[in-house]
Parts: C-alpha cells; sequence; structure tokens
C-alpha cells in the first residue's frame, strides 16, 4: 500500500512499484524526470538508500588513493545539464544499470553538473532530482554519491534524504569544509558518518 502521504501523487503507481521493490523501466524513469513532485520522487530514493544502507553515511574526506593502491570498482558519472534530453538521461542510466548486471564494475555512481558557465539554469532542484532518480533507477548500484563541494555544504545535507548515502570532496580544495563541519552535517540529518578510503574500506 502507498504511503498515504502521497496516495494523490501523480506518481503513487511507481511509489507503489518501489515499496514492493519492482524495478523501474525507461518510460517510469522518464515520468520521474518529468515530474514536478520532488518530494515523492525523494520518498522513493530514500526508501531504496534505506534497505540498501539503513542510516549509514560513507565519506572520503582526503580523496588521495590510499597506498597508491587502484581501486578494483569503479565510480559511474553521467553529466547533467547541458541541454540533454529527459530520454538521454534515462538511457544513460539504464545502460549503465545494464553494465553493473553483466560485470558488476562500478561501486558507486555520481551524476555531475555542469559548469555554470555550461548549463543554463540548473537549481538545486534540478541537482536533488538527479541525484535521487539515479537512486532509484539505479537499483543495482551499492552507492549514489555526491560531491560536496560541487552542490554546497546545505544542499549536500538535504540530498542524505534523496538517496544519496556517500559523500566525497577534495580535502585542500578552497571551497573544502572541515571535517568536524562535514560529521556535523552527516549527523544532524540523522545519518551515522563513516569514514572509508579510496578501496571502500572502512570500520564501524
Amino acid at each position: 500500500m502507498v504511503n498515504r502521504l502521497f496516495a494523490a501523487s501523480e506518481l503513487a503507481d511507481l511509489i507503489a512499484k518501489v515499496e514492493s521493490n519492482t524495478r523501474l523501466d525507461f518510460a517510469d524513469g522518464v515520468r520521474l524526470f518529468c515530474s514536478p513532485d520532488l518530494l515523492a520522487i525523494g520518498y522513493m530514493a530514500d526508501l531504496i538508500r534505506q534497505r540498501k544502507q539503513g542510516d549509514l553515511v560513507l565519506f572520503m574526506y582526503d580523496d588521495a588513493i590510499s597506498d597508491q593502491e587502484t581501486p578494483s570498482q569503479t565510480t559511474a558519472t553521467m553529466l547533467y545539464g547541458q541541454g540533454e534530453t529527459v530520454e538521454e538521461k534515462v538511457n544513460r542510466l539504464l545502460q549503465l544499470r545494464e553494465l553493473q548486471e553483466h560485470n558488476a564494475g562500478f561501486r558507486a555512481f555520481a551524476p555531475i553538473a555542469s559548469a555554470p558557465s555550461d548549463s543554463g539554469n540548473l537549481t538545486g532542484f534540478d541537482d536533488l532530482k538527479t541525484l535521487a532518480i539515479a537512486r532509484i533507477m539505479l537499483d543495482n548500484f551499492d552507492h549514489i554519491k555526491s560531491f560536496w563541494p560541487q552542490i554546497g555544504a546545505k544542499l549536500t545535507q538535504v540530498s542524505l534524504s534523496f538517496g544519496v548515502d556517500d559523500l566525497e570532496g577534495n580535502a585542500p580544495s578552497a571551497r573544502a569544509m572541515s571535517k568536524a563541519t562535514l560529521l556535523r552535517l552527516i549527523r544532524t540529518a540523522g545519518r551515522r558518518p563513516i569514514e572509508r578510503d579510496a578501496m571502500y574500506r572502512f570500520e564501524e
């Protein structure tokens, strides 16, 4: 049964699919990108995140690869905000899902917003929707990653309720936040922070 808060949503049938752990298809993905109901999309993404990770949020504060090791699994990416169509974005996600189905070669997925000069009028709404839909459609990926220097601290914190469970940034960069601030950001969002390395090793 669909959560009663979203019973009147135009996405109620998709919510029912997600609640029953049914995989969404191309047409469903197009509907998600075209819908203005960001809260319903966030609810679906957060439900999947909870199933996979509970309250855990991984983060890497220093992005230097540990001990010069090369990760055996990589992060898949998708650049958005360059005038691509909804259909192109959904196709990209489904192509990645199919690759993961056959090769299991990806540890995480990270959508990357175009530079402001290239992205037109990208908004926080666009960023959250892209992250959330990635979590919904990429059901065979362990992690959805957000780069905090790119979208900012406040939106990063909100993204933890829109499917994101993995945070990364370049500690020495000019826009970097302190580690203490990052930990507080995660904890005040009701999540449990765990630091990982580039090989996704961590201790709880």
